[in-house]
């Protein structure tokens, strides 16, 4: 009977692109943070069999990468940055992406050992709740629309009486 090893893979995230690094190796990898990277990314963790993802929120970097690698069938938490900051400084881990990334890593490794590490995952919005973000974000925009022209018009309507009352 043979025993698969599982790695951990931790990735830092950036706008133009992210590192991996695979806990049972000693070299990361770079992606570029786009669909094609993404995927790369994705037959890159399940040839090394990891079993858990860690990465940083990152102001919603980081959700493309989570869902795909989640739809992928592999655990994702994505992290507070001030745990893994403080995690990193327990290490006296130097501050590089690369770095970050293996810390990333050893970080899901240690979350893995938890009980409760489960609790943590992401979870993707389902479709119908991603709609409905849609439909809100539409709607905050139409109404800042509507306000700016309110205020336009008044702008207008206020100056427009005083020439009057001038003449």
């Amino acid at each position: 009977m043979m025993s698969t090893q599982h790695n951990y893979a931790g990735i830092d995230i950036a706008k133009r692109n992210f590192v991996i690094a695979v806990s049972s190796l000693s070299k990361t990898k770079t992606e570029t943070n786009n669909p094609k990277g993404i995927a790369h990314t994705i037959e890159y963790l399940k040839k090394h069999n990891v079993a858990l993802v860690v990465m940083e929120s990152t102001g919603g970097l980081e959700i493309p990468a989570a869902k795909a690698i989640h739809r992928a069938g592999m655990a994702v938490i994505i992290a507070n940055p001030r745990q893994t900051h403080q995690f990193a400084q327990s290490q006296s881990l130097t501050k590089t992406d690369a770095k970050d990334a293996q810390m990333l890593a050893f970080f899901a490794q240690m979350m893995m050992q938890k009980e409760d590490w489960q609790t943590m995952l992401y979870q993707p919005p389902t479709e119908a709740e991603e709609v409905l973000e849609a439909l809100v974000n539409r709607r905050n925009q139409l109404v800042d629309m509507r306000t700016a022209e309110k205020k336009t018009v008044c702008i207008r309507f206020t100056k427009r009486k005083s020439k009057a009352s001038n003449n």
